[in-house]
């Protein structure tokens, strides 16, 4: 979590807020911003307030999953590799070599403790049965079965901060290393 930004500002938020066309971003850090500037990868906040209470409450989709691929063009391009069906030729491709089983299982190592530090950071030490069944015993993606692949781009975001995720890479190369649009998209939502 080293890497992660926290210092993101208004305008970040109001990116973000385009990109995902969201009223509202609970995030705790940006992962990877583009070459010019904009959000590309965030860390969504697992902790959130009941509006009755005001009670600290966790938000499982943020700990399930809490990395986000923002950007317009790599959410659109990997949108296109996963409807060629990229994700069951990825699954074949990594299930037919142990060591790229044995990088994926590193990878949703990784993960587990990316969301356990996450807890951690927002809740103190991890208690709750429910939290251990629900949460970590899934994979990236919120997968059952580390074998499958679910969602490119998480796979790819969480990439960005884990070189041992080999379907991560495959799309990163898929993209021929390109992580921007030329057309700078999110200018738009900076006006």
């Amino acid at each position: 979590m080293d890497r992660i930004i926290t210092d993101f500002d208004n305008n970040d938020i109001k990116v973000i807020k385009w990109q995902l066309n969201a009223g509202n971003i609970n995030m705790t850090g940006i992962v990877q911003k583009c070459v010019y500037g904009y959000p590309s990868v965030i860390i969504l906040n697992p902790c959130e307030y009941d509006s009755e209470t005001n009670e600290k409450k966790l938000n499982y989709m943020a700990i399930a999953n809490p990395l986000w691929l923002t950007c317009p063009f790599l959410n659109k391009k990997i949108h296109e590799f996963e409807s060629y069906g990229y994700i069951k030729k990825v699954t074949s491709f990594v299930n037919s070599d142990r060591v790229l089983v044995d990088f994926m299982k590193n990878a949703h190592a990784n993960y587990y403790y990316l969301r356990r530090n996450l807890y951690s950071r927002f809740f103190g030490e991890i208690s709750p049965l429910e939290f251990n069944n629900k949460i970590l015993t899934c994979g990236i993606g919120g997968i059952k079965e580390i074998g499958n692949i679910k969602c490119l781009h998480q796979h790819y975001s969480h990439y960005q901060i884990c070189g041992d995720n080999v379907v991560g890479r495959i799309v990163h190369n898929l993209l021929n290393g390109i992580n921007y649009c030329r057309e700078r998209l999110c200018d738009d939502a900076s006006q």
